[in-house]
């Protein structure tokens, strides 16, 4: 059976229903999976719970995965049966919170006799009256503000003990937001570590885990502190196994999405208390952001070299009666990161970092690492205008700090100028400005450059 393809009912009433509909959770859910049209026959009521279950719960992640609830998909027996048998819910309640869910998979080694097998968490953004934190240990600090839903393998009826779980399940907590990340994270890998609250990812036992390295072609996530015990003992069951190592959320992350930036939807900012920005040596673009985005106060950042810039656009904002704003000027060096970072940090630190901006369009490319470096601190929005951006379009990069500091990512595309038609826009934004030759412009020059 491939990705496309569901079992047929009469396969899963000669075979071993359970075990095929557990190997479907190992391909990434299809458009195309039909359940109507593939369990409809009175003789679904052949199948015994279980298998009934394991059919409801690959529906509710098909709806998970693909961000899509596709009842006309669905027969109606099916809607009504209980993905989590330990659990009062039917597929069909679940579903009104498949858009804010995610699934990971986990290792559970054996214990007495039993194999070790794999089971599945979903974390549900959506805190539901009961969950299945009764069969977790150490479940107290993990996702509390979510519901966790357990379908651990059919021998393990017991609460499962120790802490393995708990990386699947802040990763899928982190997945909810990322559809691709869901997808991924449920299709592709299995994830085993302890977590502490604070992002960092910790050592957990080893048991006979590994041996799940010959029955599934998963990717796996383990502590950094096991890894190569791990990889070792996998590698002997797979040579092919593909296994990673993490110390903490963020490389986890990383690592299930193959890149390190989140992309996300933001709004044009409309009420920014500062703008802190770098000033190099062109002039358009140290004046079209501070004109698009219109801070209560601007505080410009300049090096030695462009200092003669800094004192020429504090004058040009201070002349205009257009544009009210406080602008202030403070000296960075261009050719230490360090310093440069310490004093960005010590400035940003003064303002409230939920209303303040910090530009790099300008500057060099040390100054603007160093920037990078002390908005990250702070956990500030950085934006950014490309000089082949389209009109009134910035790039937010966002440091807004959590358990998994990866920044997010978006264009934004806004004006705040209160006479956008008294702007030369064409000047500011054109992908080849004019420039001033010789020494800088007048202020009668620059304001007759920028006003029309």
């Amino acid at each position: 059976m491939n990705a496309q393809v569901l079992p047929s009912l009469q396969k899963l009433l000669m075979g071993d229903a359970q075990l095929m509909l557990w190997e479907c959770f190992e391909h990434e859910p299809s458009p195309s999976w039909d359940f109507r049209a593939c369990y409809s026959s009175p003789r679904v009521s052949e199948l015994d719970i279980r298998a009934q279950a394991l059919l409801a719960e690959l529906a509710l992640w098909q709806a998970i995965a693909l961000d899509a609830v596709t009842d006309d998909r669905l027969p109606s027996w099916l809607l009504a049966v209980r993905p989590f048998p330990h659990l009062d819910y039917s597929l069909r309640e679940l579903l009104e919170h498949a858009h804010h869910a995610a699934m990971a998979v986990f290792p559970l080694a054996g214990c007495n006799g039993q194999p070790s097998e794999l089971a599945r968490i979903y974390v549900l953004a959506h805190r539901l009256r009961q969950d299945s934190r009764r069969l977790l240990a150490f479940s107290e600090n993990v996702a509390t503000d979510c519901s966790l839903l357990v379908q651990p393998p059919s021998w393990s009826a017991a609460p499962l003990e120790g802490r393995s779980w708990q990386l699947a399940a802040e990763m899928a907590k982190i997945a909810i937001a990322d559809r691709a990340m869901r997808v991924r994270l449920g299709s592709y890998w299995a994830v085993s570590g302890a977590c502490d609250g604070k992002g960092d990812v910790l050592s957990v036992a080893i048991g006979n885990k590994a041996e799940l390295a010959a029955r599934t072609t998963r990717y796996w996530l383990v502590p950094n502190d096991v890894w190569q015990e791990f990889a070792v003992a996998a590698a002997a069951r797979n040579p092919a196994v593909a296994v990673y190592a993490a110390s903490s959320l963020r490389d986890a992350v990383i690592y299930v999405r193959d890149h390190g930036v989140f992309e996300q939807h933001f709004e044009f900012p409309t009420s920014v208390s500062v703008l802190h920005q770098l000033v190099g040596g062109a002039l358009p673009p140290a004046l079209s952001v501070p004109l698009l985005i219109q801070p209560r106060e601007l505080c410009l950042y300049y090096s030695p070299q462009t200092k003669p810039q800094a004192d020429l656009l504090q004058a040009f904002f201070a002349d205009q009666k257009h544009v009210a704003l406080i602008v202030t000027t403070q000296e960075i060096p261009s050719n230490h990161l360090a310093l440069s970072e310490v004093l960005l940090r010590n400035q940003f630190g003064q303002r409230d970092p939920a209303t303040a901006l910090v530009n790099i369009t300008g500057g060099n490319r040390l100054m603007g690492q160093a920037a990078m470096l002390a908005a990250k601190a702070q956990g500030m929005k950085m934006i950014y205008r490309d000089i082949n951006a389209e009109p009134d379009e910035l790039e937010v990069i966002d440091f807004a700090q959590g358990p998994v500091d990866l920044p997010r990512n978006g264009k934004v595309h806004g004006n705040n100028c209160p006479q956008p038609q008294r702007v030369n826009w064409g000047y500011l934004y054109g992908s080849a400005p004019r420039q001033f030759t010789g020494p800088l412009p007048s202020l009668a020059e620059l304001r007759s450059a920028v006003w029309r």
